[in-house]
């Protein structure tokens, strides 16, 4: 993998924890949030993540973190790495599949291993920087509202641990914040 990977996660969790810092969690008179002041968090973190560059899916950034179920970035792992070769195979199924359908010989997209570990490259450089949101997420959410709320998806069931990125969505971090509201 590119070094740009890592430099993509790194630089889009800074981004999104600088945008998320300049937004307020308002508290009452007990240092409590409210549950209006919560959703109004919760738009602002959208608004940041709509702002991140996401070629994946234009003009939407990364929203979709925040989604409950399955779509193109929540499915992304932290462990996900594409290969040259897993493009090329790819590229010529593809290209087999639009055949069948259209009866037309199509050649595939990639047929070059240079083009392929190219195009590996950039999507890697692109999930990468979905972890790196979800992380400045996860970071500036538990610092607004308190650990003592996010734990309860953040750690282990035992609370000794941290859990993998990968084993909660923002969604569930979103919807636990909102619960602990006042």
């Amino acid at each position: 993998m590119a070094e740009a990977c890592y430099t993509a996660r790194a630089t889009t969790k800074q981004q999104v924890l600088d945008g998320i810092d300049k937004l307020t969690l308002q508290t009452n008179e007990h240092g409590q949030y409210t549950h209006d002041a919560i959703l109004l968090l919760q738009k602002g973190i959208q608004r940041v993540l709509v702002s991140q560059f996401n070629p994946s899916d234009p003009g939407k950034g990364m929203v979709k973190l925040l989604d409950d179920g399955d779509n193109i970035l929540t499915r992304v792992q932290s462990t996900d790495a594409i290969t040259a070769g897993s493009v090329l195979k790819s590229a010529k199924k593809r290209a087999d599949e639009l055949s069948t359908t259209t009866g037309k010989t199509i050649l595939p997209t990639f047929t070059t291993r240079t083009e392929a570990q190219e195009e590996a490259d950039r999507l890697n450089v692109i999930n990468q920087s979905v972890i790196g949101a979800k992380e400045g997420v996860v970071e500036a959410v538990s610092k607004l509202v308190g650990s003592d709320i996010t734990d309860a998806i953040l750690r282990t069931a035992d609370g000794s641990d941290f859990k993998s990125i990968d084993d909660y969505t923002l969604y569930e971090v979103m919807k636990v914040a909102i619960d602990g509201a006042d």
